[in-house]
Protein backbone atom coordinates (compact mmCIF):
# COMPACT_ATOMS: atom_id res chain seq x y z
CA UNK A 1 0.00 0.00 0.00
CA UNK A 2 2.10 2.70 -1.07
CA UNK A 3 0.68 6.69 0.79
CA UNK A 4 3.59 8.96 0.06
CA UNK A 5 6.33 6.75 1.68
CA UNK A 6 5.00 3.64 2.34
CA UNK A 7 3.39 1.00 5.18
CA UNK A 8 4.33 -2.09 5.95
CA UNK A 9 0.65 -3.73 7.11
CA UNK A 10 -0.47 -7.09 8.76
CA UNK A 11 -4.01 -7.52 9.34
CA UNK A 12 -3.67 -5.61 13.03
CA UNK A 13 -0.39 -3.48 13.05
CA UNK A 14 1.10 -0.93 10.16
CA UNK A 15 4.09 1.05 10.63
CA UNK A 16 4.52 4.14 8.48
CA UNK A 17 8.18 4.93 7.80
CA UNK A 18 8.86 8.54 6.73
CA UNK A 19 12.09 10.57 6.76
CA UNK A 20 12.99 13.29 9.92
CA UNK A 21 12.82 16.57 7.39
CA UNK A 22 9.32 15.10 5.59
CA UNK A 23 6.44 17.55 6.70
CA UNK A 24 4.64 16.08 9.49
CA UNK A 25 1.36 17.08 9.11
CA UNK A 26 1.48 15.13 5.47
CA UNK A 27 2.45 12.09 6.47
CA UNK A 28 0.13 12.16 9.92
CA UNK A 29 -2.96 12.58 8.05
CA UNK A 30 -2.35 9.43 5.27
CA UNK A 31 -2.13 6.28 7.30
CA UNK A 32 -5.12 7.49 8.96
CA UNK A 33 -7.18 7.80 6.14
CA UNK A 34 -5.93 4.88 4.41
CA UNK A 35 -5.76 2.48 7.52
CA UNK A 36 -9.93 3.88 7.63
CA UNK A 37 -10.19 1.79 4.61
CA UNK A 38 -8.66 -1.07 5.48
CA UNK A 39 -9.73 -1.56 9.52
CA UNK A 40 -13.22 0.70 9.91
CA UNK A 41 -13.12 -0.18 13.59
CA UNK A 42 -9.13 1.02 14.04
CA UNK A 43 -9.55 3.47 16.86
CA UNK A 44 -7.02 6.57 16.97
CA UNK A 45 -5.96 5.78 20.77
CA UNK A 46 -4.34 2.72 19.15
CA UNK A 47 -2.24 4.98 17.10
CA UNK A 48 1.12 6.79 17.62
CA UNK A 49 3.33 9.14 15.96
CA UNK A 50 6.79 10.55 16.11
CA UNK A 51 8.23 7.31 17.09
CA UNK A 52 12.36 6.43 17.23
CA UNK A 53 11.95 3.31 17.86
CA UNK A 54 8.60 0.54 18.09
CA UNK A 55 8.09 -2.80 19.18
CA UNK A 56 6.71 -4.74 16.26
CA UNK A 57 5.47 -8.14 15.75
CA UNK A 58 8.07 -9.59 18.16
CA UNK A 59 10.69 -7.20 16.96
CA UNK A 60 12.00 -3.63 18.13
CA UNK A 61 12.02 -1.54 14.78
CA UNK A 62 14.20 1.63 15.11
CA UNK A 63 17.01 4.14 12.79
CA UNK A 64 19.58 1.52 13.46
CA UNK A 65 17.58 -1.10 12.10
CA UNK A 66 16.01 -3.85 13.06
CA UNK A 67 16.07 -6.11 16.27
CA UNK A 68 15.06 -8.22 18.81
CA UNK A 69 12.24 -7.71 21.67
CA UNK A 70 13.63 -8.35 24.83
CA UNK A 71 10.22 -8.47 26.31
CA UNK A 72 9.33 -11.59 23.66
CA UNK A 73 12.64 -12.99 24.07
CA UNK A 74 11.95 -13.59 28.20
CA UNK A 75 10.19 -16.35 27.17
CA UNK A 76 13.54 -18.23 25.79
CA UNK A 77 15.55 -16.88 28.68
CA UNK A 78 13.03 -18.58 31.00
CA UNK A 79 12.26 -21.56 28.97
CA UNK A 80 12.80 -24.42 30.98
CA UNK A 81 14.86 -27.61 29.70
CA UNK A 82 12.70 -29.90 27.50
CA UNK A 83 11.14 -32.90 29.43
CA UNK A 84 9.20 -34.15 26.39
CA UNK A 85 8.86 -34.01 22.62
CA UNK A 86 5.59 -31.31 23.07
CA UNK A 87 7.93 -29.03 25.13
CA UNK A 88 11.07 -29.06 22.77
CA UNK A 89 8.63 -28.85 20.06
CA UNK A 90 7.89 -25.91 21.61
CA UNK A 91 10.70 -23.97 22.68
CA UNK A 92 12.53 -24.59 19.03
CA UNK A 93 9.27 -23.16 17.34
CA UNK A 94 9.47 -20.37 19.67
CA UNK A 95 13.90 -19.75 18.69
CA UNK A 96 12.93 -20.00 15.17
CA UNK A 97 10.90 -17.23 15.09
CA UNK A 98 13.92 -15.17 15.68
CA UNK A 99 16.06 -17.44 13.67
CA UNK A 100 17.46 -14.87 11.07
CA UNK A 101 19.35 -13.20 14.15
CA UNK A 102 21.59 -15.91 14.58
CA UNK A 103 24.24 -17.21 12.25
CA UNK A 104 23.92 -20.86 11.66
CA UNK A 105 20.79 -21.74 13.34
CA UNK A 106 20.06 -24.97 12.10
CA UNK A 107 23.48 -25.97 12.99
CA UNK A 108 23.33 -25.03 16.36
CA UNK A 109 19.93 -26.57 16.47
CA UNK A 110 20.82 -29.75 14.88
CA UNK A 111 21.11 -31.56 17.96
CA UNK A 112 17.59 -30.69 18.91
CA UNK A 113 15.83 -31.82 15.87
CA UNK A 114 16.73 -35.29 15.99
CA UNK A 115 14.47 -35.99 18.83
CA UNK A 116 12.22 -34.95 16.96
CA UNK A 117 12.04 -37.57 13.92
CA UNK A 118 10.06 -39.96 14.06
CA UNK A 119 10.40 -43.14 15.77
CA UNK A 120 13.08 -41.70 17.76
CA UNK A 121 13.72 -42.45 21.35
CA UNK A 122 13.34 -39.30 23.55
CA UNK A 123 16.95 -38.89 25.34
CA UNK A 124 18.23 -35.09 26.45
CA UNK A 125 21.67 -35.81 26.72
CA UNK A 126 25.34 -33.69 26.61
CA UNK A 127 24.82 -32.61 22.65
CA UNK A 128 21.27 -31.60 23.19
CA UNK A 129 22.05 -29.42 26.25
CA UNK A 130 24.75 -27.65 25.09
CA UNK A 131 22.67 -27.06 21.73
CA UNK A 132 19.61 -26.12 24.12
CA UNK A 133 21.90 -23.80 26.13
CA UNK A 134 24.04 -21.87 23.05
CA UNK A 135 20.74 -21.22 21.19
CA UNK A 136 19.70 -19.19 24.18
CA UNK A 137 23.18 -17.44 24.31
CA UNK A 138 23.06 -16.29 20.40
CA UNK A 139 18.97 -15.05 21.11
CA UNK A 140 20.52 -13.39 24.27
CA UNK A 141 22.81 -11.40 22.28
CA UNK A 142 21.21 -10.75 18.61
CA UNK A 143 22.89 -8.54 16.47
CA UNK A 144 20.87 -5.73 15.34
CA UNK A 145 19.60 -6.25 11.39
CA UNK A 146 20.65 -3.32 8.93
CA UNK A 147 17.47 -2.54 6.56
CA UNK A 148 18.26 -3.13 2.84
CA UNK A 149 19.20 -0.46 0.33
CA UNK A 150 17.84 -1.39 -3.57
CA UNK A 151 19.87 1.00 -4.85
CA UNK A 152 22.83 -0.57 -3.48
CA UNK A 153 24.84 -4.44 -4.52
CA UNK A 154 23.46 -7.11 -1.97
CA UNK A 155 26.51 -9.71 -0.83
CA UNK A 156 25.39 -13.54 -0.52
CA UNK A 157 27.52 -15.38 1.23
CA UNK A 158 27.30 -19.18 1.30
CA UNK A 159 28.88 -22.20 2.74
CA UNK A 160 27.74 -26.06 3.05
CA UNK A 161 28.16 -28.72 5.23
CA UNK A 162 27.22 -32.46 5.50
CA UNK A 163 24.42 -31.53 8.16
CA UNK A 164 23.38 -28.16 6.73
CA UNK A 165 23.42 -24.80 4.74
CA UNK A 166 24.13 -21.00 5.49
CA UNK A 167 24.01 -17.93 4.02
CA UNK A 168 24.55 -14.24 5.14
CA UNK A 169 22.72 -11.47 3.16
CA UNK A 170 24.74 -8.14 3.79
CA UNK A 171 25.37 -5.03 2.14
CA UNK A 172 27.92 -2.38 2.84
CA UNK A 173 26.99 0.81 4.42
CA UNK A 174 28.07 4.60 3.78
CA UNK A 175 30.67 4.14 5.16
CA UNK A 176 31.84 1.01 3.38
CA UNK A 177 31.57 -0.94 6.19
CA UNK A 178 29.40 -4.27 5.84
CA UNK A 179 26.06 -4.63 7.93
CA UNK A 180 24.54 -7.58 7.74
CA UNK A 181 20.41 -8.10 6.67
CA UNK A 182 19.99 -11.37 7.72
CA UNK A 183 21.16 -15.04 8.21
CA UNK A 184 19.77 -17.99 7.45
CA UNK A 185 20.27 -21.61 7.10
CA UNK A 186 18.26 -25.08 6.81
CA UNK A 187 18.71 -28.86 7.32
CA UNK A 188 19.64 -30.85 4.52
CA UNK A 189 17.64 -34.62 4.41
CA UNK A 190 18.84 -37.70 3.81
CA UNK A 191 19.19 -37.61 0.43
CA UNK A 192 21.03 -34.24 0.31
CA UNK A 193 23.70 -35.70 2.66
CA UNK A 194 24.86 -37.98 -0.33
CA UNK A 195 25.60 -35.65 -2.21
CA UNK A 196 29.39 -34.91 -3.10
CA UNK A 197 31.01 -31.18 -1.44
CA UNK A 198 31.19 -29.18 -4.36
CA UNK A 199 26.96 -30.34 -5.12
CA UNK A 200 26.47 -29.00 -1.68
CA UNK A 201 27.97 -25.92 -1.90
CA UNK A 202 26.80 -25.79 -5.37
CA UNK A 203 22.87 -26.47 -3.96
CA UNK A 204 23.52 -23.78 -0.80
CA UNK A 205 24.10 -21.35 -3.75
CA UNK A 206 20.67 -21.88 -5.53
CA UNK A 207 19.20 -22.20 -2.31
CA UNK A 208 20.33 -18.98 -1.17
CA UNK A 209 19.21 -17.12 -3.74
CA UNK A 210 15.98 -18.95 -3.61
CA UNK A 211 15.60 -18.01 0.42
CA UNK A 212 16.34 -14.23 -0.41
CA UNK A 213 14.65 -13.64 -3.35
CA UNK A 214 12.69 -11.26 -2.50
CA UNK A 215 15.61 -9.19 -1.99
CA UNK A 216 17.70 -9.93 -4.66
CA UNK A 217 15.12 -10.77 -8.12
CA UNK A 218 15.67 -8.02 -10.33
CA UNK A 219 18.72 -6.79 -8.47
CA UNK A 220 22.65 -6.98 -8.99
CA UNK A 221 24.44 -9.58 -6.45
CA UNK A 222 27.79 -10.87 -5.61
CA UNK A 223 28.05 -14.59 -4.51
CA UNK A 224 31.22 -15.08 -2.06
CA UNK A 225 31.77 -18.71 -1.44
CA UNK A 226 35.08 -20.31 -0.26
CA UNK A 227 34.45 -23.29 -2.78
CA UNK A 228 36.89 -23.02 -5.54
CA UNK A 229 35.27 -25.97 -7.99
CA UNK A 230 31.98 -23.61 -8.30
CA UNK A 231 33.80 -21.68 -10.99
CA UNK A 232 34.12 -25.15 -12.94
CA UNK A 233 30.75 -25.36 -12.97
CA UNK A 234 29.95 -22.17 -13.67
CA UNK A 235 31.97 -22.90 -17.26
CA UNK A 236 29.95 -26.01 -17.65
CA UNK A 237 28.28 -26.08 -21.29
CA UNK A 238 25.68 -29.09 -20.67
CA UNK A 239 25.74 -29.54 -16.89
CA UNK A 240 23.55 -32.97 -16.26
CA UNK A 241 22.18 -34.37 -13.65
CA UNK A 242 21.49 -32.04 -10.22
CA UNK A 243 23.71 -29.84 -11.82
CA UNK A 244 20.85 -28.81 -14.94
Amino acid sequence: MIVGHWIDCSIQKSVDFASRNSGKEKWQEAPVYQLSEVEQRHEKRSLSFVKVKIPFLGHVVSQKGIQTDSEKLRVIKEFPVPKDLMQLHSFIMLASYYCKFVKGFSLIAEPLNKLLKKNTLYIWSKDQHDAFKELKVCLMTPPILAYPNFEKLFILYTDASIFVLGAILSQKNENNCECVLAYASCTLNKYERNYSITELECLAVVWSVRHFHQYLHGQNFTVITDHVALWYLMNLSNPVGKLR
